[in-house]
């Protein structure tokens, strides 16, 4: 695991501003690639149990979200490669991609974190599912056609040893989708210091473009093409407990003259109709990459 260090861990600056602080963790933002990253450097162990899981289902529009953004990736893929093949998810949860990949015909694959939701997995699926941690992949074997990382990279100690890993996994003309909250998103510039994603202990690093191009670079992987995808609708984001908590604080929505905090509601009206008008680049919570090896 990589050194609990102010520097950044992406391109080396030693030049950074407090993004967001939390008792004896915090978020610094690197001034000279724009990665957020936390200091220090350390998940908390055994965050990835039950509770982690079922809290995840529990959110405003779960479930139904997850289906909804899986079934957006395996149409990337389907473009991405038409002939199908082997599939593997990894940080696969309790196997929801991998099910309906198979209803669409690919040979699946997972390999998860958690003990728990690897067993889970394994009995809806009723096919082995490896437990490791997700920087000691590759996957043993051939390479896959196709490879997913929904939600992990932010999630490693060391995301460039992690791609390069994964790069090793991926055919020479198959395909990797990974994704990652968006922070250069509206969402973040509203909730400022509350934004949803600051997660102490479980997010270690959170991209923007730019820095989320420099990561794939720099894993020898090319980016294809980039997506701005709301992994929530629009109004279940902006009903979940953290953002509702965040606005209603006035922490990050902004001050009226005088040093009122602008009204919740007044927030969140203004931020949907931004969402609905203007979908797009800074306007949605999670980045996409569609990439391929270099």
């Amino acid at each position: 695991m990589p050194e609990n260090r102010t520097s950044c861990i992406l391109c080396g600056g030693v030049s950074a501003r407090t993004a967001a602080g939390y008792e004896d963790r915090k978020f610094l933002e690197c001034r000279r690639c724009g990665l957020i990253f936390a200091v220090p450097r350390e998940v908390d162990a055994g965050i990835y149990d039950e509770s982690y899981y079922v809290g995840r289902k529990l959110q405003a529009g779960g479930e139904l979200a997850d289906r909804n953004f899986n079934r957006w990736v395996l149409d990337v893929l389907a473009g991405a490669v038409p002939g199908g093949g082997r599939l593997l998810d990894i940080g696969c949860g309790t196997g929801l991609l991998l099910e309906m990949g198979r209803e669409r015909g690919w040979e699946i694959s997972g390999v998860e974190l958690s003990p728990w939701a690897a067993r889970r997995a394994a009995d809806r699926l009723g096919v082995p599912v490896r437990v490791s941690r997700l920087e000691d992949v590759p996957f043993p074997g051939e390479p896959f056609d196709a490879v997913t990382a929904i939600e992990v990279v932010e999630h490693t100690p060391d995301p460039v040893v992690f791609l390069k890993n994964v790069r090793e996994m991926v055919k020479p003309d198959g395909a990797l989708v990974l994704s990652t909250p968006n922070a250069g998103s509206l969402f973040r510039t509203l909730q400022g210091k509350g934004w949803a994603h600051y997660k102490a202990g479980e997010h270690l690093q959170l991209f923007r473009t730019d820095s989320l191009k420099r990561l794939i670079r720099a894993s020898g992987l090319r980016a294809v093409r980039f997506f701005y995808k709301h992994y929530y609708s629009a109004g279940h984001f902006l009903k979940m407990p953290s953002y509702v908590r965040s606005v209603e604080a006035g922490s990050g929505c902004g001050l009226l003259p005088g040093g009122s905090p602008i009204p919740a509601g007044a927030v969140r009206a203004a931020a949907k109709r931004f969402v609905v008008r203007y979908p797009g680049r800074y306007l949605s919570d999670n980045i996409v990459a569609l990439c391929r090896r270099a």
